[in-house]
């Protein structure tokens, strides 16, 4: 069993550092942060660009894998996104881990214009993540579809996975999401699936759950692309 944490980015890189360099030091497997322009109660409340923080994080850090949680079509093109990937993959030494959604119904959704309707973000999704992944594994690409058009888009050098013969989609999560339609086609070129839901923790426990949680990582964690002790037994 591999855990992670999420981190918010809500304060200012001087304290946040130190976040992130814990979260390493206490074993977990993997740290995330929300990608959203503002996140609901906490939208009058300080909130820093997801890019940025995770290549300060990554530059920072050696081991932890960093992930978007989650990166949506919301405000995000599949072109310029693409770069941003390509550059955190570089930073991170391939740790970057991609979290994918279809976008919610909050404050991210109208933030551009008049928010789309669910049918309207099943099919964005569903080309945006094909776009992307066709970004992120061949160097020239062109692409006109119903949301998204690119034209000459170059993806040099490309990123690390890449260049180790490993699949970019295999580093890829996906939020789960309503629509058959958009879990089909899109769930098809991601690695993995996330699901969420509510944790009933009591504020005071707080601690007790971090400690509880470094133990549990220690006693679990094994060197990346490492077999179990027990494998084919």
């Amino acid at each position: 069993m591999r855990i992670g944490v999420v981190i918010l980015p809500q304060e200012r890189w001087s304290v946040s550092r130190q976040h992130w360099l814990e979260a390493e030091q206490l074993g977990f497997d993997h740290a995330w942060t929300y990608d959203h322009l503002a996140w609901r109660s906490l939208a009058d409340q300080p909130w820093f660009a997801t890019v940025p923080l995770l290549a300060a994080a990554g530059a920072v850090t050696s081991t932890i894998g960093l992930g978007t949680w989650v990166a949506s079509p919301n405000f995000r093109h599949p072109v310029p996104f693409a770069k941003d990937v390509m550059g955190l993959d570089d930073v991170t030494g391939g740790r970057l881990l991609l979290g994918l959604g279809a976008g919610g119904e909050g404050f991210d959704a109208r933030v551009l214009g008049p928010a789309p309707t669910r049918g309207e973000r099943t099919s964005r999704f569903e080309e945006f993540v094909e776009l992307l992944d066709t970004l992120l594994t061949q160097s020239v690409t062109d692409h006109t579809g119903r949301w998204y058009t690119a034209t000459d888009a170059r993806m040099v050098p490309g990123t690390i996975a890449r260049l180790g013969h490993r699949s970019w989609s295999r580093r890829t999560v996906r939020a789960p999401w309503r629509s058959r339609r958009g879990t089909g086609r899109a769930g098809r070129r991601t690695g993995r699936w996330c699901r969420t839901g509510r944790a009933r923790v009591p504020r005071t426990s707080g601690g007790r759950v971090w400690r509880s949680s470094r133990r549990r990582t220690t006693r679990s964690r094994r060197p990346r692309g490492t077999a179990s002790p027990h494998a084919g037994t």
